[in-house]
């Protein structure tokens, strides 16, 4: 019996029975769609949060000093100072291959206008942090350098901020108050919406130097730097090392971060979960499988006639087990051919509700159209071997 006609013959006994079909071929068809759907949805958030952490600007390497650590570690009054603006931007000539520096101070402030006020995070910036980070201005303009020498007290409002405070009224010009400080509004930025949590329309932004004597402290704490190139990251993160290991002999007094790094870490954590989710919707797959063997068994048995007669007419060994083989193998693969397109489906909705671009693991299909054919062609063997292994008079017998 040729292959398509053992074909024709397998189709012909699922049509037969089809309620017990599509039954069994259920749980290949959750298996599958779910390795689809839980691979794509991680790979899909993998894909949304390198985005974000892109968005925050190229190239950047992010310092933190952590004055707790540097004050406790060393006794010596010189080690245990805080890093200073001018340190800080001392930065751009002593590391070679930093091509600007944007240190920065945040708090949280209660910002009022009139009688309405709102509680948001205030950054303490220099005209480099708007370049490296991609912020753009709305309305009115940034602050200048001079604002920054000068300690001036100008304030630029993220979108929300501004649409909360002022709501129709044109807020440039305006005076208002950050914890009870009075400052000139400059300028409303544009819309730059959320990155990793962190909500940019939500926040005022004041010269480094106001926000030092806001707070009443000169210590910088985190520093943007940017590398003239991404080859240099790597080289620019060991001078940032050298510069701060010389003001605190500590390695525990400060962090740098890379954004390769940063990207690096995101990817082995999705790794980790796709891995680990992949591996329970695998169990599904064979749990599907011992299904298809319990069928196959099940129509060993109702058919065993039907083998008796089939070898008396001169049917093979092989003939039998093809046979029985060709069905399991096709109950996989119809079932793993619908739990792609549904799993291809649960991946746009998911996504689509988390509202990330819909992204589609091609991998993870490739990988579940395999194995359900594998699944088939593996508990198919032993239902087929034992068909095939049937005594032609005594299956003749057999009611």
């Amino acid at each position: 019996m040729s292959l398509r006609e053992t074909f024709k013959v397998a189709m012909e006994s699922l049509r037969a029975n089809k309620l017990r079909s599509f039954l069994t071929m259920l749980g290949i068809i959750i298996g599958v769609s779910s390795v689809i759907a839980m691979v794509s949805v991680i790979d899909g958030a993998k894909l949304q949060v390198n985005r974000e952490i892109e968005s925050l600007g190229s190239n950047l390497v992010l310092v933190t000093i952590s004055p707790q650590k540097y004050a406790s570690a060393r006794l010596n009054r010189t080690q245990s100072q805080p890093f200073t603006l001018a340190e800080a931007l001392a930065i751009k000539d002593k590391a070679p291959d930093a091509w600007r520096v944007a240190p920065l101070v945040t708090f949280n402030a209660r910002v009022k206008y009139g009688t309405g006020y709102v509680l948001v995070p205030v950054d303490g910036v220099t005209l480099d942090f708007f370049e490296m980070r991609g912020f753009k201005i709305g309305q009115g303009s940034f602050f200048t350098e001079e604002n920054i020498r000068d300690w001036d007290k100008v304030a630029l409002l993220g979108k929300t901020v501004a649409d909360d405070l002022f709501g129709n009224e044109d807020p440039i010009g305006s005076m208002i108050k950050i914890n009870g400080v009075l400052f000139r509004v400059g300028g409303v930025m544009l819309e730059k919406g959320q990155v990793l949590g962190i909500d940019n329309d939500n926040r005022v932004f004041i010269p480094i130097t106001a926000a030092q004597r806001l707070t009443g402290s000169l210590a910088i704490n985190t520093i943007y730097v940017q590398a003239k190139s991404a080859e240099v990251i790597a080289p620019l993160s060991d001078e940032l090392n050298n510069i701060l290991m010389r003001k605190y002999n500590n390695p525990d007094s400060f962090t740098i971060k890379s954004q390769e790094e940063i990207l690096a870490v995101v990817g082995r954590i999705t790794f980790i979960f796709m891995v680990m989710l992949g591996g329970i919707a695998g169990v599904s797959l064979l749990v599907g499988g011992i299904g298809i063997l319990n069928i196959m068994l099940v129509s060993v048995v109702e058919r065993t006639r039907e083998i008796g007669l089939r070898k008396a007419v001169g049917a093979t060994r092989f003939d039998i087990m093809k046979q029985f083989l060709v069905e399991a193998i096709t109950l996989c693969l119809l079932g793993g051919i619908i739990g792609i397109g549904l799993g291809w489906a649960e991946t746009f909705f998911l996504l689509r509700l988390a509202g990330w671009v819909p992204s589609i693991s091609y991998l993870a299909v490739v990988v579940g159209f395999l194995f359900s054919t594998g699944v088939g062609l593996f508990f198919g063997l032993y239902p087929a071997s034992k068909a095939a292994g049937l005594d032609p008079i005594e299956a003749l017998r057999h009611e």
